[in-house]
């Protein structure tokens, strides 16, 4: 057995792609919010085609549903209301010219000219449940292995931490690197990452913490500083950095002599 796999990993292995495993530990730690298959693709770092194939067999199976979007629905709700203010002021209209002595003759409406065989052709097709691309779409938490199937999805570290410790030092001189809460299952800690890092490219940083928000599936809390301010906060018990340690953690790198 390798133990250098990670949780991505073997949902890969187990689910046919590692973009689906990211697919569903993203719907499992957001089991009450619903998205449209654009701002997945974005949140797990994949293509739409892609994101739009596995959205479809998990729609098909019935782990996912379409949630009404409330905001399109008030929008076509108002837009209705209007229409038919609009064809009652026209009735009375209609009606208050006819009882008048001089009748006013309206203007002649040209109807609708029949479409061409292209035109109809090049129509887009109304979407249907079976195309349901565009709309919300949240997990089906009664689906009837959703229970079992969060449990696996989001147990265990989903990381390689080994390559962790390899992506940092290419960021700056790490001097302390520390992993908590959602990379240990751990609620109620202070944040999931803890970086104490000299000369930092932020940039390269940042977009390595989106490529680990894509792993895990949500988005994660993290902190940096310099060795300067980690000192002075260490040394007046600064009670941000003595929950960080207070609470479960893992050092993957630590070249401070304190004793943490």
């Amino acid at each position: 057995m390798n133990n250098n796999l990670t949780t991505i990993d073997i949902l890969g292995e187990l689910f046919g792609s590692k973009v689906k495993a990211r697919l569903l530990k993203f719907l499992f730690h957001h089991p009450q919010e619903a998205f449209r298959i654009g701002e997945i693709a974005r949140r797990i770092q994949s293509n739409y085609n892609t994101t739009h194939s596995y959205m479809k067999d998990l729609y098909r199976i019935g782990l996912v549903k379409i949630q009404d979007d409330s905001r399109n629905k008030d929008k076509k709700e108002e837009k209705k209301e209007t229409s038919d203010n609009k064809m009652q002021n026209q009735e009375e209209t209609i009606t208050q010219n006819s009882s008048s002595d001089s009748l006013k003759i309206l203007p002649e409406v040209p109807t609708a000219l029949p479409l061409s065989p292209d035109h109809i052709k090049n129509q887009k097709l109304e979407k249907t449940e079976d195309e349901p691309e565009g709309r919300l779409f949240i997990v089906n938490r009664f689906f009837p292995l959703y229970k079992e199937l969060s449990t696996l999805v989001l147990k265990t570290n989903p990381i390689s931490e080994k390559e962790v410790v390899s992506e940092l030092k290419n960021f700056g001189r790490v001097r302390l690197a520390v992993i908590s809460g959602a990379f240990l299952n751990a609620s109620n800690c202070p944040v999931d990452f803890f970086l104490v890092v000299d000369d930092l490219d932020r940039g390269k940083f940042e977009e390595f913490m989106k490529k680990l928000e894509a792993e895990v599936g949500k988005p994660l809390n993290y902190t940096f500083m310099d060795t300067s301010e980690f000192t002075y906060r260490y040394n007046i018990y600064d009670r941000f950095i003595r929950n960080v340690f207070k609470n479960a953690h893992r050092t993957l790198i630590n070249e401070l002599k304190f004793e943490l």
